[in-house]
């Protein structure tokens, strides 16, 4: 796998993990507390209502596995962007901005025009954003992301 499929892969992964969260609160929140009734009044209901509570919890305990070997992904991405050091990597080798364009668009999830806006203050240069990732791209490459990462 190239470093931009596996800055992808980092991307995709954090958006997916971003919705199941958001799923899993709401599913917490629509399982609140709610009016409790002495005896069984009516019948029909759940005979085991701690059921989606307990699969609820499962699913928030596979959510954190995820998240953890996701964060651990993101750490490894960052150390070839910035170094150990955070002062090394791929900034130090081909400049902040460039680390910096990677970091924002596949870490933070941002758009190449918001980068231009932030970094450039000129939203219109979304475009050099763009050729400049696909370059830094070719070059971990050929340099390796463990090389980058330990410098």
């Amino acid at each position: 796998m190239g470093a931009r499929e596996w800055f992808e892969h980092i991307r995709d992964e954090s958006e997916q993990l971003d919705k199941r969260k958001h799923e899993l609160d709401e599913e917490r929140a629509a399982l609140g507390p709610k009016g409790q009734t002495l005896g069984s009044i009516g019948g029909g209901g759940n005979a085991d209502g701690m059921a989606d509570v307990d699969a609820l919890i499962l699913r928030e305990q596979a959510y954190d596995l995820d998240r953890a070997r996701l964060d651990a992904e993101i750490e490894q991405a960052t150390n070839v962007l910035y170094g150990m050091s955070g002062r090394g990597g791929l900034a130090r080798r081909k400049g902040s901005n460039v680390a910096d364009i990677l970091c924002c668009h596949y870490l933070q999830g941002m758009t190449y025009a918001e980068i231009a806006e932030r970094l450039l203050d000129d939203a219109k240069a979304a475009h050099w954003c763009t050729v400049r990732a696909m370059r830094a791209f070719a070059y971990i490459d050929r340099m390796g992301m463990d090389y980058l990462s330990q410098t």
